[in-house]
């Protein structure tokens, strides 16, 4: 990794700034795929992180399903390193940047006593103008790695900070 790699990165991660709006589907080996809306948001934190928020909610009723919190780190080697809290968990996870697609794997879980047995992730995101992608797989204590959440997000409010 060089300087051009840091500064990729640090474009990349600042093109995600803003909130991003749209549909996703979850799944699991124990359950049929189901649909949700979400919401995310990046925050400028420094000149190398942003603050990061995710919310999931039921299309039929609204019902929460899922939020996590965090941040998003560039660093001076061009990586990208995450830090999420999640309801009983926490993840890291790190890795790399290519143009608008961002691969991370987790490195570390921390689990509370009462929290989900998550053992892995992996996420995928990809730019592609006003459109945000995503896959994120993750294993479990049951569940070998596996594909569990999409979505497709739109940018709905304009870049800031």
């Amino acid at each position: 990794m060089d300087e051009q790699d840091s500064a990729d990165a640090l474009a990349t991660l600042s093109s995600l700034v803003g909130t991003w709006r749209g549909k996703g589907t979850a799944r699991l080996p124990s359950m049929e795929a189901a649909d949700f809306a979400e919401e995310i948001r990046f925050l400028r934190r420094s000149p190398t992180s942003l603050d990061y928020w995710q919310r999931a909610v039921a299309t039929g009723d609204g019902a929460m399903l899922h939020s996590e919190s965090g941040i998003w780190r560039a660093t001076a080697a061009g990586t990208l390193e995450i830090t999420i809290a999640l309801p009983g968990a926490t993840e890291v996870s790190e890795g790399s940047v290519d143009g608008a697609s961002i691969r991370l794997e987790s490195t570390a879980i921390g689990l509370a006593a009462t929290g989900a047995k998550l053992r892995q992730t992996i996420r995928r995101y990809d730019l592609t103008g006003g459109s945000l992608t995503y896959e994120i797989s993750i294993a479990t204590a049951e569940f070998a790695l596996s594909a569990h959440i999409s979505g497709e997000l739109n940018r709905s409010e304009s870049r800031s900070g």
